[in-house]
């Protein structure tokens, strides 16, 4: 079910200890392989090309459509979101 994220560089290790500290609303956030491909297809459009750190660190923002990490980042308050993004994903609990 979650073999798509090895093309992502995840090793099936990395799959397993993440879908099993996931909860339940992450895990099934990420089980829509559109939505995260098409996600990370918009980060890459920003040049926020650090896929493999995204879905181990911030799984949660998968949640939500481009359109909708689009406005986020658009309305964030952090004038550089987009660096503290590529630094660290963790920073889309900015958004």
């Amino acid at each position: 079910m979650f073999d798509y994220l090895k093309k992502y560089g995840l090793s099936d290790e990395e799959v397993n200890a993440l879908t099993n500290s996931l909860e339940e609303n992450d895990l099934y956030s990420l089980m829509n392989q559109y939505r995260v491909e098409k996600d990370l297809e918009y980060f890459s459009t920003l040049g926020i090309n650090n896929h493999k750190q995204i879905i181990l660190n911030a799984p949660f923002i998968f949640i939500n459509p481009p359109s909708t990490l689009d406005r986020a980042i658009k309305n964030c308050k952090e004038e550089n979101i987009i660096d503290l993004i590529k630094e660290d994903p963790r920073n889309l609990i900015l958004l």
